[in-house]
């Protein structure tokens, strides 16, 4: 990894840097030759937003199905069906967000068509607000499947919708998967273990939980205790 200068400078001058996974702690703390200088602070979420439940959901209706939110030149969701019984579809479909770290949506589309997946994949195209919420709610699993993450706040909102996860072992995404104990964790760039995750996964029933015990199995990714951690820090 190449480091210019000038950001050592910066880091290893700065009185106090954040990070918000251990990876990056590690980092910044190499970099700047005071690990006593880094602290670990995770981003926090509006949980009870995306915790109760927004009524009618159409989503609910559709046919069972897997969700992803990608940001890539603009806000896209993309939404996997698939096929339970159909191994073949479901690996090509997983193979999708991993064959290129930054596609566009033409370059999305013609995979999709290469990989004969339009009857199991389905770009969404921006959603936001409520009806993204809607999304989360209804879908049966989500998947993170970046090849880097340092902090997924995309991945907590689908928690705290109530979604079991298939995220890969990347930054912040491992500490969120084994403190919410929300899912399983693929090493990232494996597209066999990522569809195989989402086999193993998508056919069970979407866990059933209450506002309550949503908002309990990631409370320590609230807004509320993000800066309670760093009142407390700055004190």
């Amino acid at each position: 990894m190449v480091v210019k200068s000038s950001l050592k400078k910066t880091v290893a001058s700065a009185q106090l840097l954040i990070a918000q996974n251990h990876e990056l702690k590690e980092l910044l703390s190499q970099l700047s030759g005071h690990p006593n200088h880094v602290f670990q602070l995770a981003n926090g979420v509006e949980i009870e937003l995306y915790a109760k439940e927004i009524l009618p959901n159409a989503y609910c209706d559709q046919t069972p199905f897997a969700l992803t939110l990608s940001n890539f030149y603009s806000k896209r969701v993309w939404i996997f069906y698939p096929g339970l019984g159909a191994s073949g579809q479901a690996i090509a479909a997983s193979q999708i967000k991993n064959r290129w770290p930054w596609p566009g949506r033409i370059q999305i589309k013609n995979l999709i068509h290469e990989l004969c997946v339009e009857d199991v994949v389905t770009i969404q195209g921006q959603v936001r607000g409520e009806d993204k919420i809607r999304l989360l709610q209804a879908s049966q699993l989500y998947i993170s499947s970046a090849r880097r993450e340092p902090f997924s706040n995309a991945l907590l909102e689908a928690i705290a919708a109530g979604n079991r996860v298939v995220a890969t072992r990347t930054g912040g995404s491992i500490e969120i998967v084994q403190k919410t104990q929300s899912g399983i964790l693929v090493e990232p760039g494996d597209e066999t273990a990522l569809a195989n995750a989402i086999i193993q996964s998508f056919p069970q029933s979407r866990p059933l939980l209450t506002f309550e015990q949503r908002c309990k199995r990631i409370a320590c990714y609230s807004v509320e205790a993000m800066i309670d951690n760093y009142l407390t820090l700055l004190k």
